[in-house]
């Protein structure tokens, strides 16, 4: 029944009215208030959803992370514990220069920087230890006695084997896993000694029927296993760290000090041999010089005497002691000559030397016999250093292979040394030196017209004569060097010593036990919240606030918490709260209906069991305590239940009053409160949804809307049929009940839906039976500050259901 065609009679005199009934919206319009109290948490809202979600499936979390906790447990036993020893070695640094020059003469050092931390990773250091202490050997820790006297060869064959014992306990058989068996011995014989094992197990040990079975994994694999667990750091200049991490802290401990301990060997082998190929190749550069010096005496001493009975080119000495000085242009012109020839013949030595240098090896010990070479620092410096080089590769080659990164290194330098570096300097010496040449011509040219008569004995000694002090020279700074590299040799010191041998780690350096645990706890944890979070997701009810305010565009006029009952009935101070919920109730109510005529409200929920009949009722007791005149009607003519909450008979009712059975004064109804009275639903009849458009129903609000002040009508479910929508339209507000875990959002959308399409003006939501700790804190009141009367206790009222 459309609002608009009944009659609005006049509040009589003496009665206050509340409101007057606004004009209702346009039909096909759905109107909401303009208050929106869900935006009051900010940002939080969603956090707070998934508190709400996991303090509401609490139970379940705990369940999770308790199962979860528990399987971490039961692996953190199956965990191992990780051991890590620590070594400390002292490392030679570099002398400076005034140390070499005061202090006794030694080798320069073998490595420098990181270096030496890859010499550590060399096969030459892992592999004896590897040997030593068998980790090639993989087997089960049932079968270590008959395993401790295992060994292998070098050149052991890797595979996965089983040595089984016959039923008799006679014999062994020896099985691979690919080829199947091997051999069959006696018990107690040696076995795979083809495969490079010796082993000989005892036969007591061998028992019928048992099985024993192991693994040899390649060398390689088991150096790569010791790479892994080792750990080297340079501290500082002249320190190196070695670390090493493994379950046993015992063997932990031995690795790691059979590695410092072979380390320190093949560093001093490596540094031995590199001085012994430096002394070798001194010696044979010392030899081929003592030739060279003999020759030249030789030739010398040969042109001496063939010339010994030609007259002499001296002068008679003036007084003893004295000799006659040579003429200046004689002695220029001979000096010049030999200095020409001299050079003359180091060019061309030089040249010839460089040319082949491309094709085979320089050969140093040719380079250094030319006495213009010896006299460019340069390139002496660079020989030497070739020379060390060379002797660096030839001992590195006794450990290494061309591959290795020492040895890749020592050779890119020698490379670079012969082909680049000291064909280079070479080159600048012959440039020189054909400058020289130039010059020399041009002097002997001028001088050659005053002394061609001159015998060229003179020369020709003097040239020999120069030969043997140059090879002389050269010879003496070999025999130096020499003696220098073989006193070294004799007396040389590691670069390299153990300060701190390793001792057996006490404490775990690593547990992954409590890791396994957090890692247990953490994800038990957060897969219990994820699923209580989902469950939220897919949950079809009402839970939080934001669904109603955000998800139906609806304003939240008040909450009231849930109001727990037991055989003794509810408890006082729930009952105050629910009393101030719905104080709160009534002053949104007042404020979102207006200032004009008489408040006329119908009350609908959604579904069946939201609360609605409960909170018109009390909603009017709460008015009526106020001093409004009030009247509740019971509108819900298919299952009314508020004459229950009132403790009043159904009939006659608003259905008796409808169908013109009964009269009006004999529906209404006086309750204990003076100022509220009620109209219970009446006789159910089939025809009740047609009497509610009826005529008398717009006679029954015409005489009630000029009697009281509130008037509240308790619908029917939206989802119930037509009632609701009829009393909706006729009343022009509603009012909307949700309770929390109970009302499902798609038939309450479907239903609010219904209700855009009337003239309704929808005043608010009402949220029943909301609990705290999921999302309705903010609606709660704080204890302790109930109103009560300070002689006769609590005066708050509450109608509940019997």
């Amino acid at each position: 029944m459309d609002q608009g065609n009944l009659p609005l009679p006049s509040v009589p005199s003496g009665q206050q009215a509340l409101s007057t009934p606004p004009a209702a919206p346009a039909a096909g319009r759905f109107a909401f208030a303009d208050a929106d109290l869900d935006h009051e948490e900010g940002g939080g809202g969603g956090f707070k959803r998934m508190l709400g979600a996991v303090l509401y499936y609490k139970w379940l979390v705990l369940g999770i992370t308790a199962v979860g906790l528990a399987a971490g447990l039961l692996l953190s036993r199956h965990a191992n514990l990780s051991y890590t020893a620590e070594a400390r070695l002292w490392v030679a640094g570099v002398p400076d220069r005034n140390a070499q020059m005061q202090g006794p003469i030694q080798s320069p050092e073998l490595l420098r920087g990181r270096a030496w931390v890859e010499l550590l990773g060399s096969y030459a250091v892992l592999d004896p230890v590897v040997q030593e202490h068998r980790l090639y050997l993989r087997f089960r820790s049932r079968d270590r006695d008959v395993m401790a006297g295992f060994h292998a060869d070098s050149g052991y064959t890797p595979g996965a084997y089983s040595l089984i014992v016959d039923e008799t306990g006679a014999q062994v058989e020896l099985h691979e896993e690919r080829a199947g068996l091997i051999e069959r011995v006696p018990a107690g014989s040696p076995v795979g000694a083809a495969l490079g094992m010796r082993w000989n197990p005892p036969r007591q040990l061998l028992t019928p029927g048992r099985q024993i079975d192991f693994r040899l994994v390649h060398p390689r694999a088991a150096t790569r296993y010791v790479t892994q667990a080792m750990d080297a750091n340079i501290v500082g200049e002249n320190f190196l760290m070695l670390r090493f991490s493994n379950e046993n802290p015992e063997l932990s401990a031995s690795i790691l000090n059979s590695l410092a301990t072979q380390y320190v060997e093949v560093a001093a082998e490596l540094k031995r041999a590199q001085l012994e190929e430096f002394r070798d190749i001194l010696e044979r550069q010392l030899t081929y010089s003592e030739e060279n010096l003999r020759q030249a005496e030789l030739a010398l001493e040969n042109f001496r005497v063939q010339t010994i009975t030609l007259p002499s080119d001296q002068a008679t000495p003036i007084n003893p002691g004295i000799e006659a000085t040579r003429a200046p242009a004689l002695s220029s012109y001979f000096q010049l000559s030999i200095d020409r020839e001299a050079l003359q013949r180091d060019r061309n030595s030089i040249q010839r030397l460089i040319a082949t240098a491309s094709t085979e090896p320089l050969s140093v010990d040719a380079l250094t016999a030319i006495p213009t070479v010896t006299q460019s620092p340069e390139l002496m410096q660079a020989l030497t250093e070739l020379t060390t080089a060379r002797a660096n590769v030839r001992a590195l080659s006794q450990q290494y292979t061309a591959e290795h990164p020492l040895m890749r290194q020592a050779l890119e330098q020698v490379n670079r040394l012969q082909t680049q570096i000291v064909p280079q300097l070479a080159s600048a010496v012959v440039a020189s030196l054909d400058a020289r040449l130039s010059e020399m011509d041009r002097l002997v040219t001028s001088a050659a017209g005053d002394l061609r008569a001159i015998p060229p004995r003179t020369i020709d000694e003097a040239r020999l004569t120069r030969a043997v002090q140059s090879a002389a020279a050269l010879y003496n700074e070999l025999r130096g060097r020499y003696e220098s590299a073989r006193l070294a040799t004799e007396t040389t010191i590691p670069d390299v010593r153990v300060l701190d041998f390793a001792s057996v780690p006490q404490f775990p350096s690593s547990n992954p036990r409590i890791q396994i645990l957090l890692l247990a706890l953490l994800g038990s944890m957060g897969l219990g919240i994820g699923l209580a979070i989902l469950l939220e997701r897919m949950d079809p009810r009402i839970r939080y606030p934001e669904q109603v305010s955000d998800g139906f565009r609806l304003t939240i006029l008040g909450a009231l918490p849930n109001l727990a009952r037991t055989r003794r009935g509810s408890r006082a101070v729930d009952r105050a709260e629910v009393v101030e919920a719905l104080r709160g109730v009534r002053l949104s109510l007042q404020h979102a209906y207006g200032t004009a005529g008489p408040m006329m409200v119908t009350v609908s929920s959604p579904g069946p069991g939201d609360g609605k009949t409960f909170l018109t009722t009390n909603l009017g007791l709460a008015f009526a305590e106020l001093g409004r005149k009030t009247i509740v009607i019971d509108g819900d003519t298919r299952r009314g239940t508020m004459h229950r909450l009132l403790r009043i008979d159904r009939t006659p009712g608003l259905t008796d009053f409808l169908a013109g059975r009964a009269s009006l004064d004999q529906i209404i109804r006086e309750t204990d409160s003076p100022d509220l009275q009620v109209i219970p639903c009446g006789t159910r009849l089939a025809a009740s949804p047609d009497l509610l458009s009826s005529p008398r129903m717009g006679q029954l609000l015409a005489h009630i809307r000029s009697r009281y002040q509130v008037i509240l009508f308790d619908s029917p479910p939206l989802g119930a049929g037509v009632d609701p929508l009829v009393l909706a339209t006729a009343t022009g507000n509603i009012v909307i009940v949700f309770r929390t875990l109970t009302t499902n959002k798609a038939v309450a959308e479907a239903k609010l839906a219904m209700l855009s399409q009337l003239p309704v003006r929808v005043l608010g939501a009402v949220v029943n039976g909301v609990r705290s700790e999921i999302g309705y804190r903010y609606y709660s009141y704080l204890p302790g500050y109930t109103s009560e009367d300070e002689e006769a206790g609590p005066s708050a009222r509450l109608l509940e259901p019997a």
